[in-house]
C-alpha cells in the first residue's frame, strides 16, 4: 500500500468519524443534579459502518476520480495520485465534530459544545467545500497539463469567465429566492411597500397610495393587513409613501407584465449583471482572473448580497448604476475616442439619488471621480474634456434638479427629508455606533456574514503600496464606498429598521472586488492562500444555513443585540455574548471585542503567511482549518474570563426555546444516552423528563401578535407533552382568566380553559402534537399572563426522530370534527367551519386523526368558476368548479400524516362583488371535511 492509498484510507476513516458526530446529539439538560450534559449515540455497531464506510467511499472515489482526470492510464502510474490524495487532507477537521462527547474538555471549554449542536451542520459543509475545492484544483491541473498550449486568447478567456460567473451568480440567486420567496419573510418589511408604490403608478398613474391600501392590492403578495408608511402628509393633503420611488418606477411595468414573481426575477437578473460587470472590472485591474473569480464568491454568495439579489429593495438599483458609472468612467475602452461612456457614466450617477437619499453623497463623489478621469486620465487622454464633462453634468444637473423638484411639488419643500417631517434621522454622532456596527455587529455587520471582505483592507494596502493605477483606483473606491458607509453610519437606524445583514450598504459591496482580488493575488505561500479561500468558504456556508434552515428565519433579526443564527446554532451556551454588538453594547466595549477578533485574525494570517510555500491544496486547507479553529477557541476563552458582558454563564437548561436532544431524540437509532457528570450511561427515556422547556419571567417581546403568556414561545417535536403555568405567590388576590395551548401563530388556540389561579397555584393541561411544530405557547389573556411567574412544557413521550414526518413549518392549526389540519404557510385562512385558500396560488395542509377515518372534502370555489388542483398524498385530482357549486372528494386519514396541496387557477376578491362584505382578501376555494 503506497502512502496516497493509506493517505486516503486514513482520510475517509476520519470523515467516518465526523459522521458519527454528525448522527449524535449532545446538550444541556434539568436532571435532578443541576444542569449537566447528556449525548445521545448511535450504536457501536453504526461508528464501524461510518468509520469503514468512509474509507471504502473516500478510496473509491479516489480511483474514480484517477481514472476520469486520465491520471492513470499510463503503466506504472499509482493507483491514487498524490495531487488527489492530498485534496482529501481537510477530512481530517471531521474530528471537530467528536470533541463535543469527550467526557471532560467540554466542560472546561464550553464553546466546544457548539461543535455538538446545530453548528456542527455548518462545519461539516464547511469542510466538505473544502475538499470540493481541493479536488477540483487537482483534476484541473491534470486537465491544464493535457491542454497545454491550446489555450484561448486573454480576452476570450474573460468573456467566457463573465459570462459564467452572471450564470452562477443567477443560479445562486434564483435558488435562493425558490427557498425562501412567498414565506413569512419574503416579502415583508419595506418590500410591499415599494410594490404598492408600483401598483399605484402603473393602475392609478399617481403616487397616491392611500386607495391602493384601502382596496388592498398588497394582498396580491402580502397576505397580513399592510398600513401605509407615511410620516407627513402631501400638500395636497394625500398620503405619499415615505420610500424613494426609484426601484418602483423601474418595476412599475414589470409588475404590470408578471406581477411580484416577475419583479423578483428582473432584480436578480439586475443583481447577476452587476457582480459580472463587477468581476470583468476586477479581473482586468488585477490581471488574476482565478482571484477576481474567489473576490466574486466572496461578495456574491455571501448572505448580504445573495438575499438582496432576490428581495424588492433600491440595493441593487443603487449597486448595479454605480458600478456601471464607475466602470464606464475608469475602465471603459472607448472613454478615450468617444463620449458614449462618459453619457452612461452621467446617466447612472443621475439615478442614483433616486433610488434612495442615502446614495446622494455617493453620487456626488462619484462625479467628482468620474471628472477627475475625464481631466486627467492616466492610463488614456480624453479627446475633450469638456465634452466629456458635460456628457455627465447636464444628465446628473437635470436629474437633481427634477429631484428637488419632487419633493417640492409633493410636501413644499425642497428637503430630501421632507417625507419624514420634523423627524431629524441623521446625527454625525450616531457614527460611534453605525460606522463599525455596519461592519462588526452580530446581528447586521458585513463581515459577521462575509468575513471575507476583512481582505478589501489588505488588498487596499497593497494596491497603495503599488502605486500608479492600482494607488488612484483605490483612492477613488475609498471616497465613493466611503460616502455611503459614512452617511449610512451616520442614521439613528443605521442598521435599516427591518433590514437584513448588510442590506444598507449593499451598493458598494461591488466595488471590493478589486481590492480582495489583489489581496489574494498576491498571497505569497499556498498556506495564505488557504486563509483567504477558508474566508471565502466561512461565507457561503453561512449563506447555505441560513438560506436552508429554518427556511431563512435565521435573518430575523430582533434589534436586541443577540445574532438569531448565533442562538440557533449554540442553544445551550452563550456564543451571542462572544461577538460584538453596537446594539447591546457601548461602543467602546464593542470595540474591544473587535480588536479581540482582528487581533486574533491577523495572528492567524501572519503565521499562515510565514508557513513554507511548498504545500499541496488539501494540506494548506487543514492547516488553515486547525488555526481559525484553534484561534476561535482562544477568543471564546479570553472574551468570557476578560469582559463582563460574557460573563453571565451558561444558559439555563430549561430556559430555551428549543432543545436538540429533544429534536433529535431517536430512541432506536441513538440508544445510548451519556451522562457526563456523574460519567454514565442511560436509556433514552429515562433522561426524557429531564428535556423540559419553558421560562422563569417574561422574555422580550417577539413582535408577534399572539398573547403568549410570559413570551415563551417553544419548539417541540411529535409527541405528547405536559403544559404546566405557575402563578405569582405574592398574588393579592385570584385572578380569572383563560390558559390554552397555542400551536402556530395563526390561528386559535388547540385547548382553552377557564380557570383561576390563586397565589402559588399551577395550572396544568396535557396535549398531542401529530407532526413538529416551532411555535408552541401558553395562551393566556392579559390579567392571567401578568399573574404569571413561569410556563414550562414537559415531555412526556417523544415519537423517534427517523418515525417523524417531514413538514414545514406550522403555521396554524385546526380540528374538524375527529381530523385535525396543520396549516403550512399564509396562503389559506382557518375558520370554524373550515378553511378558504388564497386566490391564484398554492396552499399546504398536513392532515391527521387519531383513527382511521373516511371523510369527504367538500370544496367550492364562490361566485366564479375555477380550476382547482389537488395533491392528496401524491395523488392528483383536477377539478374544474361551476359557480357557486360544490364538489366532493374521498380522503381517507389515519394517525399517519396526509399531505394535501391544494392550487387555485383563479380568485374573487368579496369586497369587490359586494361592498358591504368588507372583505379584500383574493378567495380561491373554501373546503369542509364532511365525516
Amino acid at each position: 500500500m503506497n502512502t496516497a492509498v493509506r493517505s486516503v484510507i486514513l482520510s475517509g476513516c476520519s470523515a467516518g468519524f465526523g459522521a458519527f458526530g454528525l448522527l449524535s446529539a449532545m446538550g444541556i439538560v434539568a436532571s435532578p443534579r443541576g444542569s449537566v450534559r447528556v449525548a445521545f449515540l448511535p450504536s457501536l455497531m453504526t461508528l464501524g459502518v461510518c468509520v469503514v464506510g468512509g474509507a471504502l467511499i473516500v478510496l473509491g472515489l479516489s480511483v474514480l476520480l484517477a481514472r476520469l482526470s486520465g491520471a492513470s492510464r499510463d503503466p506504472g502510474t499509482p493507483l491514487v495520485p498524490e495531487a488527489i490524495a492530498d485534496a482529501w487532507l481537510p477530512l481530517h477537521a471531521s474530528w471537530i465534530l467528536l470533541l463535543p462527547y469527550l467526557p471532560w474538555l467540554p466542560n472546561a471549554v464550553p464553546v466546544l459544545r457548539v461543535a455538538g449542536a446545530m453548528a456542527k451542520y455548518a462545519i461539516a459543509g464547511l469542510i466538505l467545500l473544502q475538499v470540493v475545492v481541493a479536488l477540483g484544483s487537482a483534476l484541473r491541473r491534470t486537465s491544464a497539463r493535457d491542454a497545454a498550449g491550446r489555450a484561448a486568447p486573454a480576452g476570450s478567456r474573460r468573456m467566457r469567465g463573465a459570462v459564467v460567473v452572471f450564470t452562477a451568480s443567477l443560479v445562486a440567486s434564483s435558488l435562493a429566492a425558490a427557498r425562501l420567496t412567498n414565506t413569512a419573510l419574503f416579502p415583508s418589511g419595506d418590500e410591499p411597500h415599494y410594490l404598492v408604490i408600483a401598483q399605484s403608478l402603473w393602475r392609478d398613474a399617481d403616487l397616491k397610495i392611500e386607495d391602493n391600501h384601502r382596496r388592498g392590492d398588497y394582498l396580491e403578495y402580502f397576505p397580513r393587513d399592510l398600513a401605509p408608511h407615511y410620516v407627513t402628509r402631501g400638500k395636497d393633503q394625500q398620503i405619499y409613501s415615505i420610500h424613494p420611488i426609484g426601484v418602483s418606477v423601474l418595476m412599475a411595468p414589470v409588475y404590470a407584465i408578471g406581477g411580484y414573481l416577475a419583479t423578483v426575477a428582473v432584480q436578480m437578473l439586475m443583481a447577476a449583471f452587476a457582480i459580472a460587470l463587477a468581476w470583468w472590472w476586477a479581473a482586468r485591474r488585477s490581471g488574476a482572473s482565478g482571484a477576481a473569480t474567489w473576490a466574486w464568491a466572496s461578495i456574491a454568495l455571501g448572505t448580504p448580497w445573495l438575499i438582496n439579489a432576490f428581495t424588492i429593495y433600491p440595493e441593487i438599483g443603487g449597486a448595479l448604476f454605480g458600478m456601471a458609472a464607475f466602470y464606464a468612467a475608469t475602465t471603459w475602452e472607448r472613454r478615450a475616442t468617444s463620449l458614449v461612456p462618459w453619457l452612461v457614466a452621467g446617466l447612472c450617477v443621475a439615478a442614483l439619488p433616486w433610488f434612495s437619499t442615502k446614495y446622494a453623497p455617493m453620487s456626488a463623489m462619484l462625479v467628482l471621480v468620474v471628472l477627475a478621469r475625464a481631466w486627467r486620465d492616466d492610463e488614456s487622454s480624453v479627446a475633450s474634456p469638456v465634452a466629456a464633462s458635460l456628457a455627465v453634468l447636464v444628465p446628473y444637473s437635470f436629474s437633481l434638479a427634477g429631484w428637488f423638484a419632487f419633493f417640492h411639488a409633493i410636501w413644499g419643500t425642497f428637503s430630501p427629508s421632507a417625507p419624514y417631517g420634523t423627524d431629524n434621522q441623521t446625527n454625525p454622532l450616531f457614527l460611534r455606533s453605525g460606522g463599525p456596527g455596519l461592519l462588526f455587529d452580530q446581528e447586521y455587520g458585513l463581515l459577521a456574514f462575509t468575513p471575507a471582505a476583512v481582505l478589501a483592507a489588505t488588498g487596499a494596502f497593497a494596491m497603495w503600496r503599488r502605486g500608479g493605477a492600482l494607488r488612484r483606483q483605490i483612492l477613488e473606491i475609498a471616497v465613493v464606498a466611503g460616502a455611503l458607509f459614512g452617511t449610512v453610519g451616520a442614521f439613528r437606524i443605521w442598521w435599516g429598521g427591518s433590514a437584513g445583514p448588510g442590506r444598507p450598504i449593499i451598493a458598494a459591496l461591488a466595488l471590493l472586488l478589486l481590492p480582495i482580488a489583489v489581496a489574494m493575488a498576491q498571497a505569497r505561500t499556498a498556506f495564505q492562500r488557504a486563509g483567504h479561500r477558508l474566508l471565502v468558504l466561512v461565507g457561503v456556508a453561512l449563506a447555505a444555513t441560513i438560506v436552508i434552515a429554518q427556511r431563512g428565519l435565521l435573518l430575523a433579526a430582533g434589534r436586541d443585540g443577540t445574532s438569531g443564527l448565533l442562538q440557533w446554532w449554540s442553544p445551550s451556551w452563550h456564543l451571542t455574548e462572544m461577538a460584538p454588538s453596537l446594539i447591546a453594547h457601548k461602543p467602546l466595549e464593542a470595540s474591544v471585542f473587535i480588536a479581540i477578533w482582528l487581533a486574533a485574525a491577523f495572528a492567524v494570517g501572519a503565521w499562515l503567511a510565514r508557513r513554507g510555500a511548498a504545500a499541496g491544496r488539501g494540506r494548506a486547507a487543514l492547516a488553515a482549518t486547525g488555526a481559525m479553529f484553534v484561534a476561535v477557541v482562544g477568543i471564546t476563552i479570553v472574551v468570557e474570563n476578560s469582559l463582563a458582558s460574557a460573563q453571565q454563564g451558561a444558559v439555563v437548561a430549561e430556559e430555551r426555546s428549543r432543545s436538540i436532544l429533544l429534536d433529535r431524540y431517536d430512541a432506536t437509532r441513538r440508544p445510548v444516552a451519556v451522562l457526563y457528570a456523574p460519567f454514565s450511561h442511560l436509556r433514552p427515556a429515562e433522561v426524557l423528563p429531564w428535556l423540559v422547556l419553558g421560562s422563569r419571567g417574561e422574555l422580550p417581546a417577539t413582535g408577534i401578535s399572539v398573547p403568549i403568556a410570559l413570551n415563551a414561545r417553544v419548539s417541540l417535536p411529535a409527541g405528547r407533552y405536559r403544559a404546566r403555568a405557575h402563578a405569582l405567590t405574592n398574588l393579592a388576590a385570584p385572578v380569572e382568566g383563560t390558559l390554552g395551548v397555542q400551536v402556530g401563530r395563526m390561528s386559535d388556540p388547540i385547548t382553552s380553559d377557564t380557570v383561576t389561579l390563586a397565589a402559588g397555584q399551577t395550572w396544568t393541561r396535557e396535549f398531542t402534537i401529530d407532526i413538529d411544530c416551532n411555535f408552541v405557547g401558553i395562551r393566556a389573556t392579559r390579567e392571567m399572563s401578568r399573574a404569571l411567574r413561569e410556563v414550562w412544557f414537559d415531555p412526556l413521550s417523544v415519537v423517534d426522530a427517523h418515525a417523524r414526518a417531514k413538514v414545514p413549518e406550522v403555521l396554524a392549526v385546526r380540528s374538524l370534527g375527529s381530523v385535525r389540519v396543520y396549516f403550512h404557510d399564509e396562503h389559506a385562512w382557518p375558520e370554524p367551519a373550515g378553511f378558504w385558500t388564497r386566490g391564484r396560488d398554492e396552499a399546504e395542509f398536513t392532515l391527521v386523526a387519531t383513527s382511521p377515518t373516511r371523510a369527504t372534502l367538500r370544496l367550492t370555489t364562490g361566485p366564479i368558476a375555477n380550476h382547482v388542483s389537488l395533491d392528496i398524498g401524491g395523488k392528483r385530482v383536477e377539478l374544474d368548479v361551476a359557480a357557486n357549486s360544490h364538489h366532493e372528494v374521498p380522503v381517507e386519514v389515519s394517525s399517519q400524516p396526509l399531505r394535501l396541496r391544494v392550487r387555485t387557477r383563479d380568485g374573487f376578491v368579496p369586497i369587490e362583488r359586494d361592498p358591504s362584505a368588507r372583505d379584500r382578501r383574493r378567495l380561491g376555494a373554501w373546503f369542509e371535511l364532511v365525516p
